[in-house]
């Protein structure tokens, strides 16, 4: 959820609510990530990355937060091209989420 014009969220506990409709597709992991005109929430099953250190939203050391739903494909090839970034998780989506 987004408030376009710049005004607070008028239902920040949607998101929540929408999250508990999702939770029969993966309630493994339940994450939010609020502030005044933004909210991203994300329902996960773990499959790639079994610890909670992959649970999204997923934010990353320079503030950036993603939240992704689907499969990396290329995330190794992703991996080892940045390798000396210090990643910590084995997730597929972290390789997304901008150093800074």
């Amino acid at each position: 959820m987004v408030s376009l014009n710049g005004s607070q969220l008028q239902h920040p506990g949607l998101a929540r609510r929408v999250a508990n409709v999702l939770k029969h597709r993966g309630p493994d992991g339940t994450g939010e990530k609020a502030d005044r005109d933004a909210i991203l929430g994300a329902t996960r099953l773990r499959i790639v990355d079994r610890r909670d250190r992959g649970d999204q939203p997923f934010a990353g050391p320079g503030g950036t937060v993603v939240v992704c739903n689907g499969e990396i494909y290329n995330a190794g090839e992703i991996r080892h091209r940045y390798a000396r970034y210090r990643y910590r998780s084995k997730t597929d989506i972290e390789p997304l989420v901008p150093a800074k």
